[in-house]
């Protein structure tokens, strides 16, 4: 389960996928909008590619079947890795024409991860012993990096303007991010009381982004500055941030250990809400899977879920300045509570407010009526929609939807529809945004209420919600 917020950022939602149908995904963008990435050819070929201005461009590969891109920096230059014609995967840089091998260290393979703005690179590459090595790559040499003992593997996946490198790297116990400067590998794992610890990025001011497992047996994510860090993580959920900016902002993945699935997360001020909860209209009902990239500005890359009827798609998040607002308070003025709080309602996570219908008065009056309650962030919307996520236990109950306006003093019906007995999301845009906020106090309110169709065949019939909220546009 991921961590609550009051009033959430939003995002819209870009598909980059070119539509051949076999899938793509996004790794890094840039300040100019290029995005670097992949795609699939067909089942079984892939190549690195970058997006930009809404073209695919292929990068090809060193003679080989497959490549993939991974980093990216401000001039537009990709690093990635690609099989060689012998079918070996060597790293790889991109310049504008053509896909340039980086070598190895003396052995078959090798990857690169991340380049800055002055072209250093870093990744890892096989010795001679076969033995993968972290490297930073500059002026035209790979460098072995080292470990942090004799012959051990390492891995370098971040870099920064300053050239600090981050990765991990084998200790005599276990394996220990390691921060690398000048010609010193210094070991941050043993910040944590943990065997393993991985570095996955670093921004300009040196905060450095990873993981460690924990002694319950997951991973935490952890945001290190200077020799402090804070970590996020939740009861049976692994926790792995893959990138971060300036700002500190951390994004990556979390997978529940009690098989609640991938989620997409964003670590900001405390807070790491599901990505996927925070996606306006034009998500669709994506679910995202991969976050690998965030920019300065906030705009993060990465590639949605596959499914049996859809492949993965790269995408962008872009920032916009609606907020999702879930209730502050909630009510029954027929029905009672049978399970769940206001913390029910603010993601799709399956922890429901769970109504039960009471006795009405009439067979045409509604035996659940329940009031919602929130504060806008703005008191003249420029735009204001509803979102419910809900079931019902039978067939043939009504959903009624209602807003109330000020300016009439008055609930108005804003949709009327069946029930489903499987989660289904209302989402409505009001008209005149402006007379659904009470001017004076910024209160919102909807009244959702239930009814049967038809004599139902059970008293006391459930309705459950999922989520609740406002999107509201200064």
């Amino acid at each position: 389960m991921l961590a609550a917020i009051s009033a959430g950022q939003t995002y819209h939602f870009i598909d980059l996928d070119p539509g051949y149908g076999y899938g793509s995904g996004a790794r890094a963008v840039n300040a100019s909008g290029i995005v670097a990435g992949w795609y699939n050819i067909d089942d079984n070929v892939g190549h690195a590619c970058y997006f930009q201005g809404g073209i695919l461009h292929d990068l090809g590969t060193l003679g080989g079947a497959n490549s993939e891109a991974f980093g990216l920096n401000s001039s537009g230059q990709i690093v990635g890795k690609s099989q060689d014609a012998l079918g070996n995967e060597h790293p790889f840089i991109y310049t504008g024409s053509s896909v340039i091998d980086l070598g190895t260290l003396g052995g078959a393979t090798g990857e690169a991860w991340a380049i800055n703005s002055s072209g250093q690179i870093v990744g890892d590459a096989a010795t001679a012993t076969g033995t993968q090595r972290a490297f930073l790559y500059s002026g035209g040499v790979m460098n072995d990096l080292g470990s942090f003992v004799s012959g051990g593997l390492s891995i370098a996946y971040g870099i920064n303007d300053s050239g600090v490198v981050v990765g991990y790297a084998k200790t005599s116990s276990g394996y220990h991010a390691f921060r690398y400067s000048g010609s010193t590998m210094t070991d941050i794992g043993n910040l944590f009381d943990s065997e393993y610890s991985s570095a996955e990025g670093i921004n300009a001011s040196g905060q450095i982004t990873g993981f460690f497992m924990g002694s319950d047996g997951v991973y935490h994510g952890f945001l290190v500055t200077g020799t402090s860090y804070v970590e996020f993580h939740t009861a049976n959920t692994d926790f792995v941030p893959m990138a971060l900016n300036d700002s500190g902002q951390v994004v990556g993945y979390s997978v529940g250990e009690d098989g609640s699935g991938i989620h997409a997360f964003l670590y900001s001020n405390g807070l790491y809400p599901d990505l996927t909860q925070l996606i306006d209209s034009s998500g669709n009902g994506r679910q995202l899977y991969g976050v690998t990239s965030i920019r300065n500005d906030g705009t993060i890359a990465g590639w949605t879920l596959p499914s049996s009827n859809s492949p993965s798609h790269a995408f962008l998040l872009v920032p916009t300045n609606s907020q999702l607002v879930p209730p502050t308070a909630f009510s029954f003025s027929r029905g009672s509570l049978l399970s769940g709080n206001l913390g029910s309602l603010v993601y799709s996570d399956d922890m429901r407010l769970i109504a039960k219908a009471g006795v009405a008065p009439t067979l045409t009056d509604y035996p659940i009526k329940m009031i919602f309650t929130a504060t806008s962030p703005a008191d003249s919307p420029s735009s204001l929609a509803i979102g419910i996520e809900s079931k019902a236990q039978l067939s043939n109950i009504t959903q009624h939807i209602e807003a109330f306006d000020y300016s009439a003093n008055a609930f108005v019906v804003i949709d009327n529809r069946t029930a489903s007995t499987s989660d289904s999301t209302a989402y409505l845009t009001l008209q005149n945004p402006t007379r659904f906020v009470n001017p004076v106090t910024h209160e919102m309110k909807m009244r959702v209420s239930y009814i049967a169709q038809s004599a139902p065949p059970l008293l006391g019939w459930l309705a459950s919600m999922d989520r609740v909220l406002w999107e509201v546009t200064p």
